[in-house]
């Protein structure tokens, strides 16, 4: 198996494991700047995955990413019916890709 695929399989169980919690954050939040409103559960679903991208970056020795460049990402899997699976590949090409 790939060290994407890897890296993707662990950054998914990350992401399953936080959309578990959904029901205890039902409030809307304000979104970071531009876009508006949304649940409290994807603002923490996203801060989860940026803490778990930290992780597995600082595991090949590189520093941390800015959490706008997890967002990036994160926009281009919304919409998705493999949405989870979207978004923990993109991550996963962040920790591997970016220096």
């Amino acid at each position: 198996m790939s060290q994407l695929l890897i890296v993707k399989e662990r950054l998914q169980s990350v992401l399953q494991k936080a959309s578990h919690d959904r029901d205890e954050r039902p409030e809307i939040v304000e979104a970071p700047i531009g876009r508006g409103r949304e649940p409290a559960w994807a603002a923490h679903e996203r801060e989860v995955m940026h803490e778990a991208v930290t992780k597995e970056r600082a595991k090949l020795g590189k520093g941390p990413i800015p959490l706008d460049e997890v967002m990036k990402v994160e926009q281009l899997a919304v919409g998705h019916t493999d949405y989870g699976e979207k978004f923990a590949l993109y991550c996963a090409e962040l920790v591997l890709t970016v220096d």
